[in-house]
């Protein structure tokens, strides 16, 4: 929570109350106690709430389950009702959970009502108006406090101070998903003062994009990344020297002198280090270049692989939604296409659709005008996508450009390997010189994965 520059040092010491079962268990306890014969007596002094107690029993139920998400009956609505598929945590259900449950507490509290008098029906009242607010009580609440005005980092004062937008990107990334908004919160809030444009962010959703810097900045030495941060136009680099382990940042900075023609020192605020890239390319969200010119059309062709080749046709089918895929990347993964006739091919596309993370981390493209003899066309070891397609998620795919070439086959096979990762193509498109056959292909559909 902000509290702005108020810090509120006062905490209230007690216990974290927070069961919503506890009020009715108690009450069906007092039900028992204090009243004889059973719920169906009860419910018969007053009729006209039958029905809506089994309404409300049934919504109690089923929103149960559905908090389970897709391991529990949510998983029908998420596959067959269009809609459900695009709720981002289904455990919000416990909405409907919390209002069934207490609106069977108020029908309970008036069978109790009924069957007491007096004094005896007074008391009842007051223990469950404390035990209600029991249920509820959740101290001490917590509150950060945070900067304001002049408050603020000098380094974002700095920052502020600077002509133009000034793209900026602030390390470390967090990769668990749980702690990010304790890192990329703050930056957020800073940037409503230095009013640069971030790559940093945090919401509910992150994007391809954002979790492909993080997976970079793991895997990737830091001269891959400031060459990524230059393609998407960045400026300055904040490193925050306080959130990395000692050795860490030992080793980073060890790093940033042996790459002093890519990036260079700004300033330095305590902790907080400026650099600045040297060479920055203008940042574009151009399309894709159109080859539908050359694109050859795939009717009639064959494709076969040593993974899943019962699957190689939902590559060549001309449908987003479907896919072939290989399992966790191993070296010597292969798929082969038999495009029936010689053509003199100039490359290759595989789209990924939704999988941004599913290309191959290694590749050989051969070619073969007999399937017999065959040519080594291109080759990339430690392929990573473009960081700039990342920002058309909606249609990423792994280029492959070679010069002309006679083939009638045209065989990749997989060179790197990842344990996590699958190697997908959800579409395979082949490109040959002075081609005037083409097809295109529907991006909406990529939004359910139905086959694999």
């Amino acid at each position: 929570m902000i509290a702005g520059g108020f810090d509120f040092s006062i905490r209230i010491r007690a216990t974290h109350l927070q069961n919503p079962v506890l009020i009715i268990l108690v009450l069906v306890g007092l039900r028992c106690i204090i009243g004889k014969g059973t719920l169906r007596e009860t419910i018969r002094l007053i009729p006209a709430t039958a029905e809506p107690v089994r309404i409300y029993l049934l919504i109690l139920v089923l929103s149960f389950l559905f908090t389970f998400g897709k391991n529990g009956p949510y998983l029908l609505l998420y596959k067959f009702v269009p809609g459900f598929d695009g709720l981002r945590v289904a455990s919000r259900f416990h909405i409907f959970f919390m209002l069934s449950l207490a609106i069977l507490a108020a029908f309970g509290i008036k069978c109790i009502e009924i069957r007491l008098r007096g004094k005896k029906r007074r008391v009842a009242v007051v223990v469950i108006s404390i035990m209600s607010l029991l249920e509820y009580l959740s101290i001490p609440i917590p509150v950060q406090a945070f900067p304001v005005g002049e408050q603020i980092p000098e380094v974002y004062k700095w920052l502020a101070s600077q002509e133009g937008e000034c793209p900026t990107v602030e390390i470390p990334f967090e990769k668990e998903h749980s702690l990010i908004y304790q890192i990329e919160g703050p930056r957020v809030y800073y940037s409503i003062y230095h009013r640069k444009r971030l790559l940093n962010g945090y919401s509910g959703y992150f994007p391809p994009l954002y979790m492909e810097l993080v997976r970079r900045m793991e895997i990737l030495p830091l001269a891959r990344n400031i060459k990524d941060w230059s393609q998407l136009g960045i400026r300055y680099v904040i490193l925050h020297s306080g959130l990395y382990k000692p050795e860490d940042f030992e080793k980073i900075k060890a790093e940033l002198t042996q790459l002093q023609s890519q990036i260079r020192f700004a300033r330095q605020f305590g902790s907080h280090v400026v650099y600045e890239l040297i060479d920055r390319e203008p940042l574009s969200l151009q399309a894709p270049k159109n080859r539908a010119e050359s694109k050859l059309l795939s009717l009639g062709w064959q494709a076969t692989s040593n993974f899943h080749p019962e699957k190689t046709a939902k590559a060549m089918d001309a449908n987003l939604s479907t896919r072939w895929y290989s399992g966790p990347q191993t070296p010597g993964a292969y798929f082969q296409v038999d495009m029936q006739k010689v053509y003199d091919v100039t490359g290759v596309s595989l789209f990924l659709s939704k999988r941004s993370l599913d290309f191959p981390r290694g590749y050989g493209v051969e070619t073969s005008a007999d399937g017999k003899n065959w040519a080594l066309v291109a080759e990339d070891r430690t392929y990573q996508l473009p960081i700039r397609s990342f920002l058309r998620p909606l249609e990423l795919r792994v280029v492959i450009d070679f010069d002309p070439a006679p083939a009638r086959y045209i065989k990749i096979t997989q060179t790197g390997e990842d344990p996590v990762y699958y190697w997908s193509i959800y579409e395979i498109e082949v490109f040959a010189a002075n081609n005037p056959t083409a097809v295109d292909y529907d991006h909406t559909q990529n939004n359910r994965d139905p086959g694999g």
